[in-house]
């Protein structure tokens, strides 16, 4: 019933993701925050202070280009792809007050029952197969 739905949404929320995606500067100082930039900037400054500069100005060189190619062309991206997923705009099936309601995939709530349709549609949530089978690749989450 809808006064299911409500107190299940109340406890539970809607069924959606919020993915934040840092801008440019802020991605940046999230890198550099990192332990490991402590240290090889001190391994760096002591380089370039005692005996070879040109060492020391060459770390520096690789540190920050690695630390901004990585924050800016392999994390943010990434972040922006699960962003997507998460915005994920799908509708479906469920059964609701003794009938078939279309509604969005963020609106499904605890409890409910859900038609999933043929044809390899992507239903974002978490469930149990009540009637009929289903075949699930897992090779992204096992890494095969």
């Amino acid at each position: 019933t809808s006064a299911e739905v409500e107190r299940s949404r109340l406890h539970g929320g809607r069924n959606e993701i919020n993915v934040t995606v840092p801008g440019v500067g802020e991605a940046l100082i999230n890198e550099f925050a990192d332990f490991t930039y402590l240290f090889n900037s001190l391994a760096i400054w002591g380089y370039t202070v005692t005996m070879a500069w040109n060492i020391g100005i060459f770390w520096l060189l690789l540190t920050v280009g690695s630390g901004v190619a990585r924050s800016l062309f392999i994390v943010r991206p990434n972040k922006k792809k699960i962003q997507e997923l998460a915005h994920l705009h799908v509708t479906c099936y469920v059964y609701r007050g003794f009938e078939w309601l279309q509604i969005e995939a963020a609106d499904i709530s605890l409890g409910d029952i859900v038609m999933v349709e043929d044809g390899g549609k992507s239903l974002p949530c978490d469930g149990l197969v009540v009637a009929g089978s289903m075949v699930v690749n897992e090779s992204m989450l096992t890494g095969e």
